[in-house]
């Protein structure tokens, strides 16, 4: 199978979630429309499915990154640095009621 066709396969699955059965639903399309060789199905369908996890990883390291990045932009506090902010407020509610 050609680079070509793999990677217009690839586009048309969406190349993040593919489930095994929509996999071989796709290359049982290709083999009987005579894209694909019934003996290079196994190995396609195997090629799609490592091909699907390894773009769904990139894709979420790339949200993960994404995210980062907005959220120093935003300049939000930490969890580490929310949980100081309330404990500092609540010694100074200690000390404002203890007057």
């Amino acid at each position: 199978m050609g680079d070509l066709l793999t990677n217009a396969t690839l586009a048309s699955l969406g190349l993040l979630s593919l489930s095994k059965a929509k996999v071989k639903e796709i290359v049982k399309s290709l083999v009987k429309e005579g894209e694909v060789a019934k003996g290079d199905e196994a190995k396609l369908i195997k090629r799609l499915l490592v091909k699907a996890k390894e773009n769904k990883r990139l894709f979420e390291k790339k949200v993960e990154e994404i995210v980062e990045q907005t959220l120093t932009k935003l300049d939000l506090p930490t969890r580490e640095e929310v949980r100081e902010i309330k404990e500092e407020i609540k010694e100074l509610s200690q000390k404002l009621a203890s007057k």
